[in-house]
Protein backbone atom coordinates (compact mmCIF):
# COMPACT_ATOMS: atom_id res chain seq x y z
CA UNK A 1 0.00 0.00 0.00
CA UNK A 2 2.96 2.17 0.77
CA UNK A 3 5.55 0.96 -1.24
CA UNK A 4 7.46 0.19 2.21
CA UNK A 5 10.63 -2.53 1.28
CA UNK A 6 9.89 -1.93 -2.66
CA UNK A 7 12.73 -0.65 -4.85
CA UNK A 8 12.97 2.64 -6.36
CA UNK A 9 13.12 3.00 -10.12
CA UNK A 10 16.49 3.63 -11.47
CA UNK A 11 18.39 4.22 -14.36
CA UNK A 12 19.43 0.80 -14.53
CA UNK A 13 16.58 -0.49 -14.08
CA UNK A 14 14.34 2.14 -16.50
CA UNK A 15 16.55 0.85 -19.33
CA UNK A 16 15.45 -2.77 -18.47
CA UNK A 17 12.23 -2.56 -18.50
CA UNK A 18 12.30 -0.36 -21.86
CA UNK A 19 14.52 -3.12 -23.62
CA UNK A 20 12.40 -5.64 -22.48
CA UNK A 21 8.75 -3.58 -23.28
CA UNK A 22 10.51 -2.79 -26.75
CA UNK A 23 11.59 -6.57 -27.52
CA UNK A 24 7.89 -7.40 -26.73
CA UNK A 25 6.58 -5.15 -29.15
CA UNK A 26 8.76 -5.65 -31.59
CA UNK A 27 7.59 -8.90 -31.22
CA UNK A 28 3.93 -8.25 -31.03
CA UNK A 29 4.52 -6.32 -34.59
CA UNK A 30 6.33 -9.22 -36.48
CA UNK A 31 4.39 -11.91 -34.85
CA UNK A 32 0.80 -10.33 -34.34
CA UNK A 33 0.75 -7.27 -36.99
CA UNK A 34 0.00 -5.18 -34.29
CA UNK A 35 1.50 -2.81 -32.19
CA UNK A 36 0.63 -2.14 -28.91
CA UNK A 37 -1.01 1.37 -27.76
CA UNK A 38 -0.46 3.67 -25.32
CA UNK A 39 -3.14 2.33 -22.80
CA UNK A 40 -1.62 -1.49 -23.32
CA UNK A 41 1.64 0.04 -23.02
CA UNK A 42 0.72 1.81 -19.73
CA UNK A 43 -0.80 -1.50 -18.41
CA UNK A 44 2.06 -3.44 -19.40
CA UNK A 45 4.62 -1.48 -18.00
CA UNK A 46 2.55 -1.01 -14.31
CA UNK A 47 2.84 -5.26 -14.38
CA UNK A 48 6.24 -5.17 -14.81
CA UNK A 49 7.11 -2.95 -12.47
CA UNK A 50 4.85 -5.00 -9.90
CA UNK A 51 6.38 -7.92 -11.53
CA UNK A 52 9.87 -6.06 -10.21
CA UNK A 53 8.45 -4.84 -7.10
CA UNK A 54 8.98 -1.18 -7.61
CA UNK A 55 7.69 1.63 -6.14
CA UNK A 56 6.14 3.88 -8.63
CA UNK A 57 3.93 6.72 -9.79
CA UNK A 58 1.95 8.25 -12.00
CA UNK A 59 4.32 9.90 -13.38
CA UNK A 60 7.09 7.61 -14.00
CA UNK A 61 4.69 5.36 -15.54
CA UNK A 62 3.90 7.82 -17.98
CA UNK A 63 7.92 8.68 -18.88
CA UNK A 64 8.09 4.69 -19.44
CA UNK A 65 5.45 4.93 -21.80
CA UNK A 66 6.21 8.38 -23.92
CA UNK A 67 9.84 6.32 -23.75
CA UNK A 68 8.72 3.22 -25.08
CA UNK A 69 6.51 4.85 -28.03
CA UNK A 70 9.29 7.22 -28.80
CA UNK A 71 11.79 4.00 -29.44
CA UNK A 72 12.02 3.11 -33.02
CA UNK A 73 15.15 1.04 -33.35
CA UNK A 74 13.36 -1.97 -34.02
CA UNK A 75 16.40 -3.38 -36.06
CA UNK A 76 18.68 -3.25 -32.94
CA UNK A 77 15.71 -4.28 -31.05
CA UNK A 78 15.18 -7.99 -33.45
CA UNK A 79 18.95 -8.63 -33.00
CA UNK A 80 18.56 -8.18 -29.33
CA UNK A 81 15.38 -10.33 -29.16
CA UNK A 82 17.67 -13.07 -31.46
CA UNK A 83 20.55 -12.55 -28.88
CA UNK A 84 18.67 -13.37 -25.58
CA UNK A 85 16.26 -15.96 -27.49
CA UNK A 86 13.42 -13.62 -26.79
CA UNK A 87 11.06 -15.81 -28.56
CA UNK A 88 11.36 -18.03 -27.67
CA UNK A 89 10.84 -16.90 -24.26
CA UNK A 90 7.84 -14.36 -24.94
CA UNK A 91 5.06 -16.51 -23.48
CA UNK A 92 7.05 -16.75 -20.02
CA UNK A 93 7.15 -13.41 -20.56
CA UNK A 94 3.67 -12.86 -20.64
CA UNK A 95 3.40 -15.13 -17.75
CA UNK A 96 5.32 -13.25 -15.25
CA UNK A 97 3.44 -10.54 -15.41
CA UNK A 98 -0.07 -12.28 -16.09
CA UNK A 99 -0.75 -11.32 -19.27
CA UNK A 100 -3.86 -13.84 -21.40
CA UNK A 101 -2.32 -16.00 -23.75
CA UNK A 102 -4.05 -13.53 -26.97
CA UNK A 103 -0.98 -11.40 -26.21
CA UNK A 104 1.43 -14.43 -26.94
CA UNK A 105 -0.17 -16.35 -29.42
CA UNK A 106 1.16 -15.26 -32.88
CA UNK A 107 -1.38 -14.31 -35.44
CA UNK A 108 1.20 -14.50 -38.70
Amino acid sequence: MFGFGKKKLDDRLTGGILVELGMFQSWTLDNRGMDLGAVILEHIIKKILDRENVKYSDDEVTGLKFMALSNMEWGQLRDFRRKTNFDSNVAGFCRSINLPSEFYTPTR
